[in-house]
């Protein structure tokens, strides 16, 4: 069976995918694993050895449809669940799963502070979508890959820490700036915060505020060596 996996964002959202990824390649026999994804993240899945192709884009999968049309592949499994893969699905018209994205209860919650969400982890949603095909989570973690010649991480980091991400695509799934350097000062370990370009200044503003008990690695480093600093974390 030929499987093709869809989530194109964001960092965070494609590495909670990997569990799914993993239980495909140990729960079904001979199971043929392609991952789509954008360019930009695709040192977070290169290295993972559960998937045996990545399909690579800019921006939309229309962009390699005709590559993708080749594949033949026998199911269809959207993580991401938006316009463009519903669009890939009516172009490759083959099985399809997805899982509940519960769009209408998170911006009950993000706008009106009304929680109607389930209390259910956004993995074990995932895996809705492999249901169908007999598929279960092992609760065996996230799978990060990172090659032993990954770069030398460039910050000196601490003998215990807290690995911090401190940037999000929206505001809503950012953590406040003034709520972190509260956690900061009280935590028992430093924080390493992590994060693109975009959080430096975010970031600058809580060492200063909690300069003892962090450190900044925002704009430092690579997606490989952020996930090196995440892998060897205490938290």
């Amino acid at each position: 069976m030929k499987i093709l996996v869809y989530r194109i964002s964001s960092i965070g959202d494609i590495v909670l995918t990997t569990p799914v990824v993993r239980c495909l390649r140990k729960q079904l026999q001979n199971a043929e694993i392609h991952y789509l994804t954008r360019k930009k993240y695709s040192d977070i899945l290169k290295n993972n050895p559960d998937i045996d192709k990545l399909h690579l884009i800019e921006k939309s999968p229309l962009e390699i449809v005709a590559e993708l049309k080749m594949e033949k592949f026998d199911y269809f499994i959207d993580l991401h669940r938006n316009i463009r893969s519903k669009r890939l699905n009516w172009v490759l018209h083959t099985k399809y799963s997805t899982f509940p994205k519960l769009n209408f209860r998170k911006w009950l919650l993000t706008k009106f502070k009304i929680n109607r969400l389930p209390n259910i982890h956004i993995v074990d949603r995932y895996f809705r979508a492999v249901a169908p095909l007999g598929v279960r989570n092992d609760y065996q973690g996230l799978g990060i890959f990172v090659p032993k010649s990954t770069t030398i991480i460039p910050i000196d980091l601490p003998e215990k820490y807290i690995a911090f991400a401190i940037g999000g695509t929206f505001a809503t799934k950012r953590y406040p700036v003034d709520l972190i350097i509260e956690f900061a000062q009280q935590s028992p370990l430093k924080l390493v915060l992590l994060g693109g370009d975009s959080e430096k200044e975010a970031a600058e503003t809580i060492v200063q505020a909690s300069p003892l008990n962090t450190v900044n690695a925002c704009g430092r480093l690579s997606l490989l060596q952020s996930a090196e600093v995440i892998q060897n974390a205490d938290v």
